[in-house]
C-alpha cells in the first residue's frame, strides 16, 4: 500500500488505466461506495479474561451466569434465539476447551442458558483447575417473530398456570 500511496495519480493512471485512479483513492482510504453488511450473524457471545486466574468454582459459575444475562439480553434485542449453548474455558497454560449443549427448542432467555451452565462447567473444567478466561456463546440462531415469540423457552409453570 505504501508504494501506491507514494505514486502520483497520473502515474498510476498511465500504468493501470481507469483502475489507476481507483488504486490512488483506495491507497488513501477514499472509497465512496456505501457499506453493505450482508453477513448473517452466526452466534451471540461474551467472554472475559481475568486479571488473575479463577480457582473458585462458585465464582466461575457466578461469572458465567452474569455472561448468560448479557448474552440473553443481546439475543432478545436482536430478536434471535439459538439452539446451541457453548462455553469456553482457557487455562493458565493457554490450553482452551469448549463444551456445548444443543437443545431441541430455541433458547433465548437467561434462565434457559443458566440451567445448562453447571453441567457444561463440570465438563469443561476439571475439579481443582483454575481458569484465566471464560466465555459463553449461543449459536444455531433463528429469528424470533416479534408477535409470536415462536421460539420462546417455556417455563415449567406454564402448563400449570395456563392450562389449555
Amino acid at each position: 500500500m505504501s508504494d501506491l500511496r507514494a505514486m502520483h495519480q497520473q502515474t498510476l493512471i498511465a500504468h493501470f488505466g481507469k483502475a489507476g485512479a481507483w488504486f490512488y483513492e483506495v491507497a488513501r482510504g477514499i472509497d465512496g461506495r456505501p457499506v453493505q453488511p450482508t453477513r448473517q450473524r452466526k452466534s451471540v457471545g461474551n467472554e472475559r479474561t481475568f486479571p488473575e486466574n479463577l480457582e473458585d468454582r462458585r465464582t466461575m459459575l457466578a461469572t458465567l451466569q452474569q455472561m448468560a444475562e448479557q448474552v440473553a439480553a443481546r439475543l432478545q434485542a436482536l430478536a434471535l434465539a439459538g439452539y446451541t449453548v457453548n462455553i469456553k474455558a482457557r487455562f493458565p497454560d493457554f490450553a482452551t476447551v469448549t463444551r456445548a449443549h444443543t437443545a431441541t427448542e430455541g433458547i433465548l432467555n437467561t434462565e434457559a442458558i443458566a440451567a445448562l451452565l453447571p453441567e457444561l462447567l463440570d465438563r469443561a473444567v476439571p475439579q481443582g483447575a483454575s481458569v484465566r478466561l471464560l466465555g459463553i456463546t449461543v449459536s444455531g440462531l433463528i429469528q424470533v417473530q416479534d408477535g409470536k415469540r415462536g421460539a420462546r423457552q417455556m417455563s415449567l409453570l406454564d402448563e400449570i398456570l395456563n392450562p389449555r
